[in-house]
């Protein structure tokens, strides 16, 4: 446990980079749709576009039951994500 404990004092001053969104991502096991549906690769995303990343990346975590990625999908309050995943058609 002092490890943590020196490792969250540590990590505090740490600010949002590449490398930590690449770190996250890393740990979250995206593949080639997550490029896809970014319409980039990783490397190539802007600081402004990390907080869509995480959301796609952990959609994509959730996504391999419907139900789940609806459940996900509301907890991001992703409202039609909720509507489409839950089986109903989308209003766009």
């Amino acid at each position: 446990m002092d490890i943590l404990c020196v490792a969250a004092e540590e990590a505090e001053s740490m600010t949002w980079s590449s490398s930590l969104l690449r770190l996250l991502l890393d740990e979250l096991y995206v593949d080639d749709l997550f490029a896809d549906l970014m319409g980039q690769p990783p490397a190539s995303l802007s600081t402004g576009q990390y907080p869509q990343a995480i959301a796609v990346a952990l959609l994509l975590r959730h996504s391999w039951r419907p139900d789940d990625l609806a459940s996900f999908a509301g907890r991001l309050r992703l409202s039609r994500t909720v509507r489409f995943a839950s089986g109903r058609r989308p209003s766009w």
